[in-house]
């Protein structure tokens, strides 16, 4: 008794195109349309809130009062420069300052 094995032709299915896919797709893109509006809403009102304040400079008649912060180095320059190589501590000196004179 010959038994004959199933050939991949007998597994075959019709294909069936019930425009499932197609539904599937259009209903993600227009869940990643949504989300795009969102998003871009999202960020233009970030852009208008900063827009506002942009532009706010100091009115010395509504502030008469202001705060200058600039930082305030109190170390030299070589304090700056110190290492262990004295060599290299000079030749770092004489560069340094010869950098100062030129600004």
């Amino acid at each position: 008794m010959a038994t004959t094995g199933a050939t991949p032709t007998d597994w075959e299915f019709d294909k069936f195109d019930d425009g499932s896919l197609k539904i599937v797709g259009e209903l993600q893109l227009k869940k990643y349309g949504g989300f795009l509006e969102d998003y871009a809403s999202q960020l233009k009102e970030i852009e208008d809130a900063l827009d506002d304040s942009i532009g706010d400079s100091w009115d010395m008649t509504l502030d008469p009062i202001a705060l200058q912060v600039l930082p305030m180095e109190q170390t030299t320059l070589l304090q700056l420069i110190r290492t262990d190589n004295k060599i290299l501590n000079k030749v770092l000196t004489v560069l340094a300052a010869l950098s100062c004179e030129m600004e």
